[in-house]
């Protein structure tokens, strides 16, 4: 397969040539759990490849270092153990941070923006690093960005953020204040997690890190900075180097890179990661993009007949219209055009409502397509849910 050639899609994960494959590259969020349990069938399916002497390695977009990553997924029932290695973005920042203080690149000054609770992380970081917590842009060397629910964890002035940046990905309060004291004295952002938006357990969708990383850098560009993007720092998917450390696992067990495929939900990180790391993909459609990749196919089904039916009717009547009374042709006109609006009707609202994920598949020309267009990628095969 190329990697720029026609999409492909399965039903299940064993439609897939797994001959050709001796190694998985996983997410987790949206493909295997949904933060709190496992998704249906996963387990299974994680297994049944593990089964069939196929390497996992989990590569994720999450702040938490590998070995939390690692007893979380133990705890949702997967073979973790199993398992050839595991890199979140959590665990890339960490040895970036680690290896450039070492190297006296970089202070110890950290102003650490964080989740409630999110205790046992940020002890994760600093246990190791050496980092000074400090509350304020002026005081820091750099910024931590782990969450977006208080500033300055551990410092005598911690401030938590008075409302829901997840819910409304709005810059203001607390976090309005930070950026500008961060802009006024250019300080560098440490990204631990880049999604601009990600799942929750019911489906909907919130804004993390990366939204409020991407604020940041535009605020320093408004503020005259040149080439601002080099004060953020962002780790884990779709870097080439996340992609270049999962491979290096792989390798150390003999697997080649043309022998390993990505599984994932989002274009923007795994599908396009994997393509700048040379490797195949797979676009699980019901995670990220849910509302976008995803249309009850019945529902498309009988929209496509009635608008087909229309047209057919159109150049069915035509040739007699002239031969009709004036009545005629005008009732005759009148049907085509309410069938064609029916269907028309039919299909924008069966695309807009969201229905139950059992019951969604993959239509081709709509929401894949577009999102293969928008973000300048393509999986090399689409299956709805990570199933066997």
């Amino acid at each position: 397969h190329s990697l720029r050639g026609e999409m492909v899609e399965v039903h299940a994960f064993c439609d897939i040539g797994l001959s050709d494959y001796d190694g998985v590259l996983l997410d987790q969020f949206g493909v295997i759990h949904d933060g709190k349990k496992a998704l249906p069938g996963a387990i299974r399916t994680v297994k049944k490849i593990l089964d069939g002497k196929i390497e996992i390695v989990i590569l994720s977009n999450s702040s938490v270092r590998a070995s939390g990553t690692h007893l979380r997924l133990k705890s949702l029932g997967f073979p973790a153990d199993r398992f050839l290695g595991t890199i979140t973005a959590g665990e890339h920042a960490y040895n970036s941070i680690k290896s450039q203080i070492e190297a006296k690149t970089l202070g110890r000054k950290c102003l650490w923006l964080g989740r409630l609770p999110g205790r046992e992380v940020y002890d994760t970081y600093t246990q190791g690093l050496g980092i000074e917590a400090v509350s304020t842009a002026k005081e820091a060397n750099f910024i931590l960005l782990q969450g977006t629910e208080v500033v300055g964890r551990d410092s005598h002035s911690e401030k938590v953020v008075g409302y829901s940046f997840r819910k409304t990905g709005e810059i203001k309060g607390e976090l309005r204040n930070f950026i500008q004291e961060a802009v006024k004295y250019r300080v560098p952002l440490y990204c631990l997690n880049p999604d601009r938006i990600s799942l929750t357990p019911d489906g909907s969708h919130q804004y993390v890190q990366g939204t409020l990383a991407y604020a940041y850098e535009d605020a320093l560009r408004a503020a005259g900075v040149d080439n601002p993007s080099r004060l953020i720092h962002l780790y884990g998917k779709p870097t080439k180097e996340a992609y270049e450390m999962c491979l290096d696992i792989f390798q150390k067990r003999g697997i080649q890179k043309n022998r390993v495929i990505m599984v994932g939900d989002s274009m923007e990180h795994d599908i396009k990661g994997a393509e700048n790391g040379g490797i195949e993909s797979v676009l699980i459609a019901s995670g990220i993009h849910n509302n976008q990749a995803l249309i009850p196919a019945n529902s498309f089904e009988k929209s496509f007949t009635l608008a087909s039916l229309a047209s057919f009717g159109v150049w069915s009547v035509l040739p007699l219209l002239v031969k009709r009374p004036i009545g005629s042709q005008a009732a005759a006109i009148g049907l085509v055009a309410a069938t064609f609006v029916v269907g028309s009707i039919l299909r924008v609202s069966q695309r807009s409502r969201k229905g139950k994920m059992e019951d969604l598949s993959m239509v081709w020309t709509t929401g894949v397509e577009g999102l293969a267009r928008s973000f300048g990628t393509r999986p090399t095969y689409v299956m709805n849910r990570f199933l066997w």
